[in-house]
């Protein structure tokens, strides 16, 4: 059986905020470039992190460091998005065959704390090159799908983990799914 190409996964645990995840597709990874010797230094990865990371594919660190720059822009505000009213963020990063790097940003909302998980909602949007170019205003009018099929695999995973017993919130924030050993890499930040 196929297995989606997500290559790998980064752990944003609770000193974040949001608390989140971020997988990144094999495909196209190339797009997101190297980073030089000289950059690491002011990089999201610590050194020893950095050393791991790029060893394995040297376009990784570059991934992460694009997630966490669109990340930092708070581009929430221009959808009425508030970064801080999401409970748990899920980031696919991906990159167009024509170089663009795009990021499916899944933001989860109303997790029930008393009886977890309740049924959370999940607000989408989608970022190319750092700008807001798919939200769900344009969900709504049929202009594009909200996520691929191997990002669809990766919800169901969240999902399923959700519903795992004796589960909380810093729980499931701090205990990534398993099931995937297909990832390069599976680093907690």
């Amino acid at each position: 059986m196929a297995e989606p190409n997500i290559v790998a996964r980064f752990n944003f645990p609770c000193h974040y905020a949001p608390h989140g995840r971020l997988y990144v597709h094999g495909n196209n990874l190339q797009h997101f470039g190297r980073v030089e010797d000289n950059e690491y230094m002011c990089h999201p990865l610590n050194a020893n992190q950095f050393r791991d990371v790029n060893a394995v594919n040297p376009y990784l660190p570059q991934a992460v460091s694009h997630f966490k720059r669109v990340f930092d822009k708070n581009p929430w505000w221009m959808l009425g998005f508030n970064r801080q009213a999401f409970d748990f963020m899920v980031g696919i990063a991906w990159a167009t065959g024509q170089g663009e790097k795009m990021i499916d940003w899944l933001g989860y909302r109303g997790f029930d704390k008393k009886n977890w998980p309740g049924n959370p909602e999940i607000s989408v949007m989608v970022t190319r090159n750092g700008k807001i170019v798919r939200s769900l205003k344009s969900f709504l009018k049929g202009e594009h799908g909200v996520t691929c099929r191997d990002g669809s695999v990766i919800l169901g995973l969240e999902g399923e983990h959700q519903l795992g017993k004796g589960m909380t919130l810093d729980h499931y924030i701090n205990n990534p799914p398993k099931g995937y050993p297909h990832f390069l890499v599976d680093m907690q930040l």
